[in-house]
Formats: structure tokens, C-alpha cells, sequence
């Protein structure tokens, strides 16, 4: 794959946290899973990726789909919300 090709391959990702309203930017690869976005992201944030929710075009975001299969382009934004409850008691009931 040329360098070219690669760069428009790729695009630029905004996950806002409803916590906090902090953007945090990443920039992936259209077929990259969303899991990879979702794990780096409550990585950085020191959050538990069972207490939040990934939510693009009013949908949650299925982590198993790529960022091209959910219709995602670039510079668009997901939105994180906590869940009620913090998500891993919500879980477990």
C-alpha cells in the first residue's frame, strides 16, 4: 500500500465525554474495528469500558463493526456517555 493511499485510508475521529465535555482525538484506519478506538479511549481516560456508552448518529456504536461499516467519516464526532448506574452493576443484574 503507498503512503498515499494509507493517509486516505485514515481519518480523524472526535470521542467527546459527557463527564467532562473533553474532546479526545484519534486519528484510524476506516476498516479498523471500533473496539480498538473504544479501548484506547477508556485507556487513556482511566475509565472502565463497561461503565460507558459509544453513541454515533444517536445509535450506540457495535464494537465488533468497523469505523466504515457504521458510516463513520472524518472529523466525525462519537459522543461517550457514563451509564446510570456505572455500567458493570447494570451488567451483572
Amino acid at each position: 500500500m503507498s503512503k498515499a493511499s494509507d493517509q486516505e485510508n485514515r481519518i480523524n475521529i472526535k470521542c467527546q465525554y459527557n463527564e467532562d465535555g473533553q474532546r479526545t482525538f484519534f486519528r484510524m484506519r476506516r476498516n479498523a474495528k471500533l473496539q480498538k478506538l473504544i479501548d484506547v479511549f477508556c485507556t487513556k481516560r482511566d475509565i472502565d469500558p463497561k461503565a460507558v456508552d459509544f453513541i454515533f448518529d444517536g445509535q450506540r456504536v457495535n464494537k465488533k463493526k468497523t469505523l466504515q461499516q457504521h458510516g463513520i467519516e472524518d472529523n466525525d464526532e462519537i459522543e461517550v456517555f457514563l451509564r446510570v448506574g456505572g455500567g458493570a452493576a447494570m451488567l451483572e443484574s
